[in-house]
C-alpha cells in the first residue's frame, strides 16, 4: 500500500483519488487514501468489500453493488432526492456486505 500510495502522489496530476477494491483484504486501500490524502495533496477515499483483515465474499456482491449505484438504482439513494452520493454507495455496499 505504502508503493501504490507513494506512484500515485508521485504522478498523478488530478485533484481527486477514488481507490476500489473487490478482494479480500482491500480495505488496507484505506491506508493508500489517507496517504494520499494527506495535507496539500489532492482528495482521496476507499470503497472496499473488505476490511484489512477481513475476507470478502466469492459472489461479487461488492462490484454489482458499486455498477447499481453508479446506475442510479433507486435502492442506493436513501433520502430519494435523485441524486446518489458516495456516501450513499458507501452505506448501501456496506449493508450489502453485511451479509
Amino acid at each position: 500500500m505504502d508503493e501504490l500510495a507513494s506512484r500515485i502522489s508521485e504522478r498523478f496530476r488530478g485533484a481527486r483519488v477514488a481507490l476500489m477494491g473487490d478482494c479480500c483484504y482491500s480495505g488496507a486501500l484505506q491506508a493508500a487514501a489517507r496517504k494520499i490524502a494527506a495535507p496539500g495533496r489532492v482528495a482521496a477515499l476507499a470503497l472496499t468489500s473488505a476490511d484489512a483483515s477481513n475476507l470478502s465474499t466469492e459472489n461479487w456482491t461488492f462490484t454489482q453493488t458499486v455498477i447499481d449505484g453508479l446506475s442510479g438504482e433507486p435502492l442506493a439513494d436513501t433520502n430519494a432526492d435523485g441524486v446518489i452520493t458516495l456516501g450513499e454507495l458507501a452505506t448501501e455496499v456496506a449493508s450489502a456486505m453485511k451479509f
